[in-house]
């Protein structure tokens, strides 16, 4: 990565804050994140604190959960915790799991054990049940969005 330099009429002045990349024969300039900015799941965390924020949060969650939901010809467990109102960090703490460890089995990339579906399940007040049958609804939501 260099410098880059921006040509003026009169001079060149040299901009020291940009990175240029050269991707595909194309030169890319980029500005680099400030150190002062929020991570994304911070900021999520900070927002939710407002009680009038976090309520229209998990309206619009709703709203996407009725389509995940619709598409999938029933609840998956995407939308189970999306209609409880709960982030994957807020399920993952109210159920006493890491945040990974959920997103894996959100992924498919875990397989579930008993034990996590009853933690799950007392953590969104619904069956073990119905949250087995919510992960049996395999629907790859991103994917079709």
């Amino acid at each position: 990565m260099a410098a880059c330099t921006v040509s003026t009429p009169t001079s060149a002045i040299p901009v020291t804050h940009i990175k240029c990349l050269r991707i595909n024969g194309q030169i890319k300039c980029v500005k680099p994140i400030s150190p002062n900015t929020t991570p994304a799941a911070e900021h999520i965390e900070h927002v939710r604190k407002n009680p009038r924020r976090k309520a229209a949060m998990d309206r619009a969650a709703a709203r996407i959960a009725d389509k995940i939901a619709l598409k999938a010809g029933g609840e998956t467990f995407v939308s189970l915790r999306m209609k409880k109102g709960f982030t994957q960090s807020e399920l993952a703490t109210a159920a006493g799991l890491p945040q990974p460890y959920l997103s894996r089995i959100e992924n498919s990339k875990q397989s579930l054990q008993d034990k996590t579906v009853q933690k799950l399940a007392n953590a969104l007040g619904v069956s073990p049940l119905e949250v087995r049958a919510a992960f049996e609804r395999r629907y790859e939501y991103m994917e079709q969005a």
